[in-house]
């Protein structure tokens, strides 16, 4: 995640996800189920295509609407997402990824990681790019885009349960979003995830593979069955597609 982006389309999406998932900090209700934000954050300035929010969006949810864009350029920072509270958590991660081996992440960042997110039921991670590919696997150094399996399974051996956010590979050489989706979720079961514990939400090019824990199946998934009667699937064009996973 890179604090250039802060208070985009894509910030909207998955914080909207959040928040019907989660409930919203303003109404004081929620699933029952307590929620923490790991941010793999990437120091990069690099890149460009912020994209604004559409006014037209604003009904799905006013208040996180109305947050968003209210940051300025000079406010779009990770600690300003904190800082507006639009989320139902206190349990925050930002520790940048850049500049470090894959050991090197072993011995720090992974371990804040887990430290800050101890004790919630649900870790949504936030990766800048998603899941990393099968050929930086096999490369020694880290890259600050992405999150890797092996970190993943280690959430979930500890009982969490995971959103974890990616974004549709693009070019004419990558294969559609379903196949990418399969192949995702192919490296999560080499890794004794299962498939069934996987359901994937589909956003303007994003994908929010959900793993879902066997000690949370009632409670999160009812959450997530709700959401998917909620204003952002029947209106806001969020889609679920298990039937991706194979």
């Amino acid at each position: 995640m890179r604090c250039r982006w802060c208070g985009d389309i894509g910030d909207f999406g998955k914080y909207g996800l959040l928040r019907t998932i989660f409930g919203r900090p303003e109404d004081c209700k929620g699933s029952g189920l307590t929620m923490a934000v790991e941010w793999c954050r990437n120091t990069s300035i690099q890149g460009s295509g912020y994209v604004r929010v559409p006014e037209q969006l604003r009904p799905l949810d006013a208040n996180l609407y109305d947050a968003l864009a209210g940051m300025c350029e000079n406010d779009r920072c990770l600690l300003t997402i904190r800082e507006l509270a639009i989320l139902p958590t206190k349990q925050f991660h930002y520790t940048p990824l850049s500049g470090l081996t894959r050991a090197r992440r072993r011995c720090g960042w992974l371990t804040g990681a887990f430290e800050r997110t101890n004790g919630a039921a649900v870790v949504f991670i936030d990766p800048d790019t998603g899941i990393a590919t099968q050929s930086m696997e096999d490369r020694p150094n880290n890259s600050p885009k992405h999150i890797y399996v092996d970190e993943i399974q280690r959430f979930f051996n500890r009982k969490q349960s995971l959103i974890v956010y990616q974004h549709e590979l693009m070019g004419p050489n990558q294969p559609p979003p379903p196949l990418q989706i399969r192949s995702l979720a192919a490296r999560l079961h080499e890794v004794c995830i299962p498939r069934d514990r996987l359901r994937v939400f589909w956003w303007q090019k994003r994908f929010f593979i959900t793993i879902v824990h066997p000690i949370h199946d009632t409670e999160l998934n009812r959450a997530l069955n709700e959401f998917n009667h909620s204003d952002w699937v029947t209106t806001g064009n969020f889609t679920e597609e298990t039937h991706w996973i194979g």
